[in-house]
């Protein structure tokens, strides 16, 4: 009877510190370690699954108790390495905590461990998968790994370090197994793979690597199960390699994510059934999307094609390809695909349609709304602030300015001479014209010692638009050019009107009255406050210009404040925008401030 036959992943496995692949930082602190004498009485190896965890914890006990021992080299043929490696040391305990994690598990170690080493220098107790032992048993082992016996060494080993007591983890040296590069898996195999006899293509060992998820063992694994499909002298292919690992081509994950960016729903059913009728599992084929985007999200944002090789698992060949496919997505839009995955993954592993359910996913994804930057979409939604703020607006139409329709009566307004106009003084009494430098969104007014009532407010309105020009949110441009009506503008302030208190407490806590300040301050070259009144103060201003008869004569370089017609004449203006606005459309059957902002962006509901 022939000998039974051993899986390739326990016939290669690492039987010294030199051999274990990809952890060089771990194995040269535990060899420092044994030379100088500096033994631990407690480890802790932690790390994804396949990255040596277990295999260096024999290696650790062979290097302990070797014959020449303690070493850094273990010879691996005396009687202590041999029995080592056949699991049959009296001094080496290996526990499968995942079995055994009761706490009369734990007080059946503390009973062994107060014998003393038979044939080797030290008592090692190898516990892997430890964090499955129960909270008592934690507490049971705390005291006993806390002080050891002399001569005892406790070696830990587990894939979620999260979960072993804390009060565990600090009296551990703890070693963090990282998971192996695609470059030091695909060497591995090859050796293996040469030794072996395998005919195996290079692409197809390259993409064993890449399905392996950073695993060594999980890659000579399906290396032994891929090997039987050349023992009939054919070499062994990446098709192969698909079809015995059930999972997707490079070129199947592109013409799918190339038809969700050109939103091609027709091609991407059909792709999807052709996959899935391939033998490919609807969860399977979400797992390897979910990859390729995130392999496409740092191809988007790393620049540096070093760095970049460490972090995708992907064939080099792809990276410029799917680096023009991203051109599609915003970055934020692939972090938001991949967060919708993450939570479809959830749904498909409790339904039991998963076919249908992956249609409806990478459907819903391909007719996502056009993702904005967020900070485009906060300024366009600013300029409702105000008006949500009150409470008062439950319907807001678009953003359209109707073309106000002078009154009749403006055109036939007799300018007054100077020397009779007499004006009430507001609490900013005249409006200097700043000297501007280099401002190409605004010209200089000129200085006029004698204007007419219009003239002024012509003026006024001139120098009030350069200033909401130089907003630089377009939201507030939109804000105090429809809402707001200015009363007088100078150097010293401003004083705008607006509608009611909801609108001025909004200017004031959306900070769109900083933002004309500091447009303001652009276009005086100097600070200046704004302050705002309501249209019913106008009525106290009226009152107060009819009491006093003063007039005053405009000095040269400034603007004249609007006198009693002229403001009452922008007040008529700003009332006749409410009535030419167009009317509210129909209720879409949502809240009313929904049906407002799908209103604003002229938006649509899809069924």
């Amino acid at each position: 009877m022939s000998q039974s036959y051993i899986p390739l992943y326990r016939k290669y496995r690492p039987q010294t510190f030199a051999d274990l692949v990809g952890q060089e930082v771990v194995s040269k602190a535990l060899c420092n370690a044994i030379e100088a004498d500096k033994i631990s009485h407690a480890y802790l190896f932690t790390g994804s699954r396949g990255t040596g965890k277990t295999s260096a914890a024999r290696i650790l006990a062979k290097s302990l108790n070797c014959v020449n021992g303690p070493t850094a080299t273990p010879c691996g043929v005396c009687h202590n390495c041999t029995d080592i490696t056949n699991g049959s040391a009296i001094d080496v305990q290996e526990i499968d905590a995942a079995s055994n994690n009761g706490v009369e598990d734990a007080r059946d170690i503390i009973e062994k461990v107060q014998f003393v080493p038979v044939s080797g220098k030290y008592k090692i107790f190898i516990i892997d998968e430890v964090h499955m032992l129960s909270k008592e048993a934690f507490n049971a082992l705390l005291k006993t790994i806390e002080e050891p016996p002399k001569n005892l060494v406790f070696i830990l080993a587990t894939t979620e370090s999260h979960k072993v007591l804390e009060t565990i983890v600090s009296r551990c040296q703890r070693f963090d197994f990282r998971k192996i590069k695609i470059k030091d898996i695909t060497k591995r195999l090859e050796y293996i793979s040469k030794q072996e006899k395998i005919k195996i293509t290079p692409q197809a060992i390259e993409l064993i690597a890449q399905k392996s998820s950073g695993g060594l063992r999980d890659a000579i694994a399906l290396l032994d199960q891929a090997s039987v499909l050349g023992t009939d002298g054919n070499e062994i292919t990446v098709d192969d390699i698909l079809s015995i690992s059930g999972a997707l081509s490079q070129d199947d994950l592109y013409a799918i994510t190339d038809s969700l960016a050109k939103k091609q729903p027709e091609v991407l059913i059909e792709l999807i059934e052709k996959i899935v009728n391939q033998g490919n599992e609807p969860l399977l084929v979400l797992k390897e999307l979910t990859e390729y985007f995130r392999n496409m999200l740092l191809i988007k944002n790393i620049q540096d094609a070093s760095k970049l090789s460490d972090l995708v698992v992907i064939s080099e060949n792809y990276v410029d390809k799917i680096k023009d496919q991203s051109e599609y997505f915003e970055t934020i839009e692939i972090a938001q695909i991949l967060e919708k995955m993450a939570e479809y993954d959830a749904m498909l592993k409790n339904t039991t349609n998963q076919m249908m359910w992956l249609e409806v996913i990478l459907v819903s994804i391909l007719h996502r709304q056009d993702i904005k930057v967020l900070k485009d979409l906060e300024k366009r939604v600013s300029d409702l602030e105000a008006m949500i703020t009150g409470g008062q607006i439950k319907q807001q139409p678009q953003p359209i300015r109707p073309t106000l329709q002078q009154p009749a009566p403006i055109a036939e307004i007799k300018p007054a001479p100077v020397s009779e106009q007499k004006i009430a003084p507001l609490p900013v009494e005249k409006i200097t014209e700043p000297t501007v430098q280099e401002e190409p969104k605004t010209k200089p007014i000129p200085a006029k010692e004698e204007t007419s009532s219009m003239e002024n407010k012509e003026d006024l309105k001139e120098v009030w638009t350069n200033i909401v020009n130089l907003l630089e949110s377009f939201p507030s441009k939109r804000f105090f050019m429809d809402l707001a009506k200015p009363v007088e503008i100078s150097k010293d302030g401003i004083l705008l009107a607006l509608a009611n208190e909801a609108l001025i407490k909004g200017a004031k806590e959306s900070k769109k009255i900083h933002e004309l300040e500091a447009a303001a301050q652009k276009f005086f070259s100097q600070e200046v406050k704004v302050n705002l009144i309501t249209f019913e103060d106008r009525k106290e201003i009226k009152k107060k210009l009819k009491q006093e008869h003063k007039k005053e004569v405009v000095s040269e370089n400034t603007i004249q404040i609007q006198t009693e017609e002229s403001f009452d004449i922008e007040f008529e203006e700003l009332a006749q925008v409410k009535t030419q606005m167009p009317a509210p459309t129909p209720s879409k059957g949502f809240s009313d401030q929904t049906d407002m902002i799908i209103d604003l962006f002229q938006g649509k509901v899809i069924d």
